[in-house]
This record gives C-alpha cells, sequence and structure tokens, in this order.
C-alpha cells in the first residue's frame, strides 16, 4: 500500500510506494527533498517487551494512579 506524503514547501500530496520507505524522494512540483518513513518494523507482543521497559511503565501508572486518587 502506498505512502502518501505531502510536500512541507509546497503543499503537493504525492504517493509514494512502499519500496521507497527510508529513502529520500523529490516532490516533482518544487524538487524539495523528503526522507520517507522507515519501514515498519514487525510488531512486538507485549510479551515480547523487555521487562525493564514495562516495570517502569508499572511505576508511572502507579504513580498516576496515587495523583488520581483511585487507589
Amino acid at each position: 500500500m502506498a505512502l502518501v506524503l505531502t510536500c512541507t514547501k509546497c503543499g503537493q500530496r504525492l504517493s509514494i510506494p512502499d519500496e521507497l520507505r527510508g529513502r529520500r524522494v523529490r516532490c516533482p512540483k518544487c524538487s524539495e527533498s523528503h526522507l520517507v518513513g522507515e519501514k515498519k518494523k514487525a510488531a512486538t507482543s507485549p510479551a515480547a517487551a523487555k521487562p525493564q521497559a514495562m516495570a517502569r511503565h508499572a511505576k508511572k501508572h502507579d504513580k498516576q494512579q496515587r495523583i488520581d486518587g483511585a487507589p
């Protein structure tokens, strides 16, 4: 599926093929150079997440509950 990119210089909408993700393309209207979004990485399941990241999230969530007054 093609990515739609809007030129930041002239506003031209560009349809970019997936094969060009992670590469630079030029707007055909004004020649402005744009970096196309990176290729999507395979989604990781929550079980595959790093334990440290999960611990940080849990601490942040606990603080948010205390601030909100929830137990």
